[in-house]
């Protein structure tokens, strides 16, 4: 029934989201460059009204011109942080995607809204059962749904064809170099866990055995220039190895991460009472007689909570109920890095991948800083001592 009525309740808000599409008002927070301009008629509030904001519309045209004249999205999202210009909504600064979009969602630069045109329907999210995280997708073109808003154009016809024109031409599709190693695409799950030594900030990737600190390369707040390494994959495999082989003292790492699962465990209980509990009093308002979209796009938005809570803690109640001082993980965990190595060494590329996505399950996180030479990098990894305990008690259950 729950199941049922999510379905249904999912269906009735995107045909009343088509209906405001269809009359021209805008779907949630209103893009930037605009303001809410909801009003009053009789006793009804007419919302999902927008009208053009004089102050950041121009921040929008300023952005449209800089571009038009060479500037990269990288440079302009500089140039704004350094002005100190107030990024669109809750962001901490500007970014390059903010302004070409990342994700299938769109950016300040490919937003047709700043043409007079709303768009409905470009991507649809869905909750992956495996991760119990939202995902993306984009749907196809013809499904989409598109409504002409002249009062709401803040960018001619002209300059914003000229604009979409310059993106197309300098988005070329990666390609697969013939020959090359398995190395980009077997380093792929470790590119989350990358981080830089100086800010602490996410490290992404800039071409091939290529990457940069996120905070220098698209903030300016960072002074660590860009890393060059191969067989990452690698060489993150043999530092899990011998860090395994070099610790004796595992009683107070298990007791620690004993420790941190417990404390995890109660913290997520705490969150899903709380999301229950806010569940039960809308229904309990829809009950009653108050029903509104925002109350079930709500609700929708704490169901997903609460299954993404439930998931993590039966992530977390493997190795809750094992004291530590009970058993000895080192040879376990040794015998399991080696064999994790020799996958990753291996010239299979599937078993490559494979074997990588299987220690990026077991990592918190890999810094990356400078290493000997201008261009090189240094790796030092940070293992989850929780993680590690799951592997050895799966595999003291299998034996």
């Amino acid at each position: 029934m729950n199941a049922m009525f999510l379905t249904d309740l999912a269906s009735k808000t995107r045909r009343g989201q088509i209906a405001l599409i269809n009359q021209g008002r805008q779907i949630g927070r209103p893009a930037y460059g605009y303001r809410i301009a909801n009003r009053i008629e009789g006793s009804k509030i007419i919302r999902g009204l927008r009208e053009i904001d004089p102050d950041t519309s121009l921040i929008v045209r300023r952005i449209y011109r800089l571009y038009l004249d060479g500037s990269s999205a990288r440079a302009i999202a500089r140039t704004l942080n350094e002005e100190r210009i107030p990024p669109p909504h809750t962001a901490r600064a500007w970014n390059h995607s903010s302004l070409t979009g990342a994700h299938s969602f769109f950016g300040i630069l490919t937003n047709p809204i700043y043409e007079g045109s709303l768009h409905y329907g470009v991507i649809e999210t869905a909750t992956d059962p495996a991760t119990a995280k939202r995902v993306y997708r984009p749907n196809p073109k013809e499904t989409w749904r598109i409504t002409q808003v002249p009062a709401l154009q803040i960018v001619d016809d002209e300059t914003w064809h000229a604009v979409q024109e310059r993106i197309h031409s300098r988005s070329l599709p990666r390609r697969h170099t013939a020959g090359a190693p398995s190395l980009a695409r077997g380093a792929m799950p470790l590119t989350t866990l990358l981080r830089c030594s100086r800010c602490k900030g996410p490290v992404r990737t800039i071409g091939r055995h290529r990457w940069a600190c996120n905070e220098s390369k698209a903030r300016g707040k960072c002074t660590a220039r860009t890393f060059v390494l191969r067989d990452i994959d690698r060489l993150s495999a043999r530092q899990l190895t011998s860090w395994v082989r070099r610790h004796k003292d595992w009683n107070h790492i298990l007791q620690d991460a004993h420790n941190r699962i417990v404390e995890t465990r109660a913290h997520l209980r705490a969150e899903l009472s709380d999301c229950n509990l806010r569940m039960n009093r809308l229904v309990q308002a829809i009950e009653t007689g108050t029903d509104t979209p925002q109350m079930r796009d709500r609700m929708m938005e704490l169901s997903d909570e609460i299954h993404s809570i439930e998931a993590e803690l039966n992530r977390y109640a493997i190795g809750s109920q094992f004291q530590p001082e009970t058993i000895n993980l080192k040879p376990i965990l040794a015998e399991y890095a080696s064999n994790l190595q020799a996958s990753i060494d291996c010239d299979d590329p599937e078993t490559r991948i494979e074997a990588t996505i299987r220690l990026a399950d077991l990592l918190d996180h890999i810094d990356m800083s400078a290493g000997p030479t201008r261009g090189k990098a240094r790796l030092r990894i940070k293992p989850n001592a929780i993680a590690l305990i799951r592997v050895a008690t799966r595999t003291l259950a299998n034996a």
